[in-house]
């Protein structure tokens, strides 16, 4: 710790989480003071509006260290916990939805020409289609 860095026990309330600004995941927000402090791995598993006791380093950059984190028992509720909430379902959500829509499944990638040709088969084609496609997985000739 340098002589213009100075460490107290402060409150912060967990706020949930945030999509990253760089897309790539989420970040968790706490408040203190009306002031957002951004962490890359929660301080403690907890739910919108619990309230945490913290030893808390302000750098001299302005930016907060934070550590020793427990839990007060105390909980924050109203109108602003709830937005706090509604934050946190959607990030969490868009987070869900980024994952699965950049997952790349090899599987379904191999099956695309055999999609291809089922679609543009008849009935009877598919039928055919499928029983050999069946016959080709389930033997070696």
């Amino acid at each position: 710790m340098t002589t213009n860095e100075t460490t107290t026990t402060e409150r912060i309330t967990y706020a949930g989480r945030r999509t990253r600004r760089d897309g790539t995941g989420l970040t968790y927000v706490y408040m203190h003071e009306g002031e957002e402090l951004h962490f890359k791995r929660a301080l403690l598993p907890a739910t919108v509006g619990a309230t945490l006791e913290v030893e808390m380093t302000t750098l001299e950059n302005g930016s907060h260290k934070v550590g020793n984190a427990t839990y007060t028992g105390e909980r924050t509720l109203g109108a602003v916990t709830e937005r706090h909430a509604a934050l946190d379902a959607a990030a969490n959500g868009a987070n869900e939805a980024r994952k699965h829509a950049t997952k790349h499944d090899p599987l379904l990638e191999a099956l695309e020409p055999i999609r291809d040709a089922y679609m543009a088969a008849t009935p009877v084609e598919r039928a055919a289609l499928l029983t050999n496609v069946i016959r080709k997985i389930t033997t070696y000739s």
